[in-house]
């Protein structure tokens, strides 16, 4: 952690050949290097090119995984806008596919159909290893929530390599229902069996307590455990049908419940990050060279849509100067139409920090915690830019 000097303190025989694309699209296969015998996953993150959703199909063979995803048709009486829209996919390979025994190594291919044909997206190989899977800080436990189910909780506990996952929801017919599982964490892949909590048949007390019911599977993804709010846990569920889940088999991204919430951000998306109040801003130079601080105050103004994206905007105003200065917009951009792009606030414009003018500021969400955010901006004296970090803390009046 930096401290200022100062202190605040997814095979197509037949397909078309595929077009090879740069992005990685999210894909990730965790572990990196599976071990022998161990479940693993693998992850894509992409964008379908309108706002309805499209399917994403699973072919595993011996030495190779490959994923297609495949954009929905407008049916009859329905109409696709040309807004993209986000999705992410966990597949577990050798739970949907029992049978396949792996090969050595094995090639993962992400596909994307297209007008022209299938675009290979991209793809990875891996090998499988004897050796135990790579070990990670404990993960951030604790509560968390995803803004794709309303009223949905996630609950995590991590004691050494085990971890106990808790889901607080509802079934089918509406019923509030708990769902458990528990098992060893692989690296930064978590997959168990999921029990549900049954109720008591009861007609006359005392009621004898109920035994949980196995009912499915759950895969746990552990995406941006480095960041500074905890990361992303992309959750999917095999067998397991939720009220309001939408059946495109999309993983649900839970994210730790922000307790500290502003009354202003009341019914916004929660993974907006609580902006609101009193900073102090550091700028400081990559090559540690130069320092310099500011009091910023921030509020939250309104929604932005844009080509169908939608932007929380936030007015900040450095206070505590002999001369007082223009506001600045801080923009935040939750679900980017990009793939792969992270979810991010900026500063439309400049911000002077004491002696210096920073632009290009940027703080990606995962970095930006209720008292403390990390970001990079260009910062410049005089006509001399260089490349430097702008960090918030919160403060303490």
């Amino acid at each position: 952690m930096r401290r200022p000097s100062w202190i605040i303190c997814l095979l197509l025989s037949a397909a078309p050949a595929a077009v090879k694309a740069s992005d990685d699209h999210g894909l990730r296969i965790l572990p990196a290097s599976p071990t022998v015998e161990l479940p693993f996953l693998v992850v894509v993150e992409d964008a379908w090119p309108t706002n309805c959703a499209g399917a994403v199909s699973l072919t595993v063979e011996a030495d190779t995984i490959e994923l297609v995803a495949t954009p929905a048709e407008e049916s009859p009486g329905e109409t696709c806008a040309p807004t993209p829209l986000p999705f992410a996919r966990v597949v577990n390979p050798g739970a949907d596919a029992p049978d396949v025994a792996f090969a050595e190594a094995v090639q993962v291919r992400y596909l994307f159909a297209t007008d022209a044909g299938l675009e290979l997206r991209a793809e990875q190989e891996f090998r499988f290893t004897h050796e135990a899977p790579e070990q990670f800080p404990p993960i951030a436990t604790g509560s968390r929530v995803s803004n794709q189910l309303e009223s949905s909780g996630l609950f995590l506990e991590q004691q050494g390599q085990t971890l106990t996952a808790l889901l607080a929801d509802y079934a089918e017919d509406g019923s509030a229902v708990w769902y458990y599982a528990a098992g060893p964490l692989v690296g930064l892949a978590f997959t168990a069996p999921l029990q549900r909590l049954a109720a008591a048949d009861c007609p006359a007390p005392p009621c004898a307590r109920a035994m949980p019911v196995d009912v499915g599977r759950v895969d746990l993804a552990f995406v941006d455990v480095g960041s500074l709010d905890g990361g992303r846990v992309l959750a999917s569920f095999a067998d397991v049908a939720l009220a309001g889940q939408a059946e495109t088999g999309d993983a649900f991204d839970y994210r730790r419940f922000r307790f500290h919430r502003d009354p202003s951000l009341s019914g916004l998306d929660p993974a907006l990050p609580d902006l609101n109040g009193r900073w102090i801003a550091v700028a400081r130079r990559l090559d540690g060279l130069l320092e310099n601080a500011a009091s910023l105050e921030i509020t939250y103004e309104r929604i932005d849509v844009v080509n169908g994206e939608t932007t929380y905007v936030y007015s900040g105003r450095v206070v505590g100067t002999r001369i007082p200065m223009e506001p600045v917009e801080i923009a935040c951009v939750l679900g980017s139409a990009a793939p792969g792009e992270p979810d991010y606030c900026e500063v439309r414009g400049s911000l002077d920090i004491a002696a210096a003018t920073c632009r290009s500021i940027r703080w990606d969400v995962v970095d930006i915690t209720y008292d403390r955010a990390a970001g990079f901006a260009n910062c410049a004296i005089t006509n001399f830019a260089i490349d430097s970090t702008l960090d918030l803390v919160r403060a303490p009046w």
